[in-house]
């Protein structure tokens, strides 16, 4: 029966944000998958694939399989596309993946709750260093327009109430992460879906169908609340905002915890008008990436290099003595996330095996 699952594995990690090895995952496997779920899973792909071709991969009655990847489905641990009218399903990576997918509902029961610990200990001792390992940025933080230089253009795809505005359909889901890790008690319930996501969630009752007030509504409470607004790094599709803080996250922790470049900083940078600054210190407290401290002359100094240009510190600032404005040598998101997902996997060397997969 392990073999079924260390196949499955096998076949996931094929994906370039990686799943290496390690007991929690196989345990987390075993809690999600039943065996002969496992079995089919490992014989599914990574690209979506019609319910024919996954009965014959798996050897088993189209009926059947069916059953059986409904059934996944609807436990968020495979995933289920209808474009175009038709029904395809594919496996998830584990982050984004079926981490969220299988969490985002956010029921509070024993079993969750041991997911999660185990979520965490597989990030911290496999997981982050091989989905973190990578020159490419796979996400992206997204400022808060709060205080932008006059005259500066903000591109949609850089405002989070944009995004929301431009979205088909809109969901609602618990973080995944702050659940899962709990040092903080930042609020949950500000998972924001989009478009595919919101409809595959939707429609297995997993995430909860809002409109756009609610979104925003969810946008304002995530920056009063001091989180992260970040996004797949790519201009369109967008699939999710999620609301991150630096303690739990595990994307944000890959910057925080681990030193790597694996977020990219918005086309923003903060700088602080020092004539106007009292040390008040509410913008390094205010600051995850730990980018701000007040120096020898009770002001504000912004790091450039660890400064990630979410905008928050403009938020708190009394003397509003804190503006954005725009950093040299910006990172530019990719246009789709399919070329994304392409470039991430040459640098990483899995291009060919995630195309076998």
């Amino acid at each position: 029966m392990n073999d079924i699952y260390e196949e499955l594995l096998i076949k996931i990690a094929k994906h370039p944000m990686g799943a290496p090895r390690h007991p929690a995952i196989l345990t987390i496997l075993k809690e999600l998958f039943t065996p002969v779920e496992a079995r089919l899973a490992s014989r599914m792909s990574l690209k979506a694939l019609e319910v024919a071709d996954i009965a014959e991969r798996g050897e088993m009655l189209p009926e059947r399989a069916l059953f059986l990847l409904e059934n996944m489905a609807n436990k968020g641990i495979i995933y289920c596309d209808k474009a175009k009218g038709q029904v395809r399903y594919a496996l998830m990576p584990p982050m984004p993946g079926f981490f969220e997918f299988s969490l985002v509902k956010g029921e509070d029961t024993p079993r969750n709750r041991k997911l999660g610990q185990l979520w965490d200990e597989y990030f911290t001792g496999a997981l982050g260093d091989a989905m973190h390992a990578t020159a490419v940025p796979m996400s992206r933080v997204v400022p808060i327009k709060k205080k932008v230089a006059y005259g500066m253009e903000i591109f949609p795809y850089e405002e989070a109430a944009e995004i929301v505005k431009k979205a088909e359909k809109i969901a609602l889901g618990q973080c995944q992460c702050r659940f899962s890790v709990r040092k903080c008690d930042a609020p949950l319930d500000v998972c924001i879906l989009l478009d595919n996501w919101a409809d595959f969630l939707t429609d297995r009752n997993l995430a909860r169908p809002i409109g756009v007030e609610e979104a925003i509504d969810a946008l304002k409470r995530s920056e009063e609340a001091g989180l992260v607004h970040t996004t797949p790094n790519t201009k369109t599709p967008v699939p999710y905002i999620c609301n991150c803080c630096s303690c739990c996250c595990f994307m944000l922790r890959g910057v925080t915890e681990l030193g790597r470049k694996s977020l990219a900083s918005s086309r923003f940078r903060a700088v602080v008008d020092e004539d106007a600054c009292t040390g008040c210190e509410a913008c390094a407290a205010i600051c995850g990436f730990k980018a701000i401290e007040i120096n020898d002359e009770n002001t504000a100094s912004v790091s450039l290099e660890d400064c990630m240009g979410c905008g928050l510190c403009t938020s708190v600032c009394p003397e509003d003595s804190i503006s954005m404005i725009q950093r040299e040598n910006a990172v530019i998101p990719y246009d789709k996330g399919a070329e994304l997902m392409m470039d991430m996997a040459r640098h990483k060397g899995a291009l060919e095996p995630m195309k076998k997969g």
